[in-house]
């Protein structure tokens, strides 16, 4: 008997995560839901016992998951490219491999909402720090592309679903190019398509390490965040290929301010230049 197809896809991205990989599958293995899904899983050539791990998990659970396995180390973004272009299912849950979810309830909830809010193209639950033990937000909050680009209303990325729609209207490989970090153009990807919505509920822990996604990045770059922004605005606002995407309400004001408060380090010229694309530079911005 043929398998149902998914109605989710829960995505893994994973490179020498020895020490945490199970902790994370198997916090997507305890999830009680009532429909069908699928784990994806891309290892970026780990060169620890990470890989031999996934195929244990692969060989158990052999209707379950499904492994993309670089025979080369392609580097973050393009690993998570191959993992997040994978899925045909209607949600797309995502989650790194050195995080790890602690409610059961957490995917079954976040289909629900979707399903029954289709206004809506993301969810997130709230997730606490390895490291500190709080939390990322206070309270329940629906939230928009402008206050997202504003630099302030993000969700735990290890906590999202969106709607795999979202992808329907672009090239994937062309809006990620040159971004040093995948998950906040994402959510900016997601955000044109509907509204977010961030529970506060505490569904996972974000893992901090020396060596996580963004402790890696903060080596080359002093603001990551920022920078995202950056080429998120070169790409899709210079260019105006954002039009293509049907979004035309993008406010300028807000990125600015943002950046122009947050913005101190070496990396600033690339903003400075950014300006001037738009004609930006005067009395009201000072570098």
């Amino acid at each position: 008997m043929s398998q149902p197809e998914p109605l989710l896809s829960i995505c893994i991205i994973t490179f020498n995560h020895e020490n945490y990989i199970r902790q994370a599958i198997d916090s997507v293995l305890m999830q009680n839901v009532n429909f069908p899904y699928q784990i994806i899983i891309a290892d970026d050539n780990s060169t620890d016992s990470t890989r031999e791990i996934l195929k244990e998990y692969e060989d158990k659970y052999k209707q379950t998951i499904k492994l993309i396995l670089q025979p080369q180390n392609k580097g973050a973004v393009k690993n998570w490219l191959d993992l997040i272009e994978y899925p045909k299912s209607k949600y797309i849950a995502y989650l790194e491999g050195d995080d790890y979810w602690t409610d059961p309830d957490k995917l079954q909830l976040q289909v629900d909402f979707l399903e029954n809010n289709a206004d809506y193209s993301c969810h997130y639950f709230n997730c606490i720090y390895s490291n500190t033990q709080l939390p990322f937000y206070e309270d329940n909050e629906t939230f928009h592309f402008n206050s997202s680009i504003a630099g302030g209303k993000f969700g735990p990325t290890l906590s999202i679903v969106f709607r795999r729609s979202i992808f329907s209207k672009i090239n994937l490989t062309k809006y990620f190019e040159g971004n040093i970090i995948g998950d906040w153009p994402l959510e900016l990807l997601a955000l044109m398509s509907g509204k977010g919505y961030r529970d506060k509920r505490i569904c996972g822990v974000y893992r901090v390490t020396d060596n996580g996604a963004i402790s890696t990045i903060k080596n080359k770059y002093s603001n990551p965040k920022v920078m995202s922004r950056y080429i998120f605005f070169k790409n899709y606002v210079y260019k105006k290929s954002y039009r293509e995407l049907g979004y035309k309400k993008i406010s300028l004001t807000l990125f600015f301010k943002f950046s122009l408060k947050n913005y101190k380090y070496n990396e600033n010229y690339k903003l400075r230049h950014l300006f001037l694309d738009f004609g930006l530079i005067g009395s009201r911005f000072i570098f």
